[in-house]
């Protein structure tokens, strides 16, 4: 990476327009074309970035969603009269699978310019 590029994340992450951030670049001795192409790459880059992040979030709670359900429904069918139900991992679980799907539905909104 060079220093366009990481000038470019920097930019970006703060919420910089696009166009702001090339116009300033430009203002700053750095040519036009290599900063329209860094903050191209670095909107691609972003966007793997976050979408990845948001897989992760949601395999995690998926994972504890599946944890919760399955020790609850293991202690149930285990018989005895009572139950221990797991409520603590569904709902962390559901938690993060919300927070999973808004932020790969973020990331995909990146990717087709809508908040850009």
């Amino acid at each position: 990476m060079n220093s366009v590029d990481i000038e470019a994340i920097a930019r970006f992450r703060r919420g910089v327009d696009p166009q702001v951030f090339v116009n300033e670049m430009v203002a700053e001795g750095f040519d036009r074309a290599a900063s329209e192409a860094a903050i191209a790459k670095v909107r691609q880059r972003v966007t793997r970035d976050d979408r990845s992040r948001g897989l992760l979030v949601l395999g995690v709670g998926l994972l504890l969603l599946a944890v919760g359900v399955g020790l609850t429904v293991w202690t149930y069918l285990g018989g005895g009269g009572s139950y221990v139900l797991v409520w603590g991992p569904v709902v962390f679980g559901l938690i993060a699978v919300v927070r999973g799907i808004g932020q790969i539905a973020d990331a995909g909104q990146f990717n087709h310019g809508r908040l850009l």
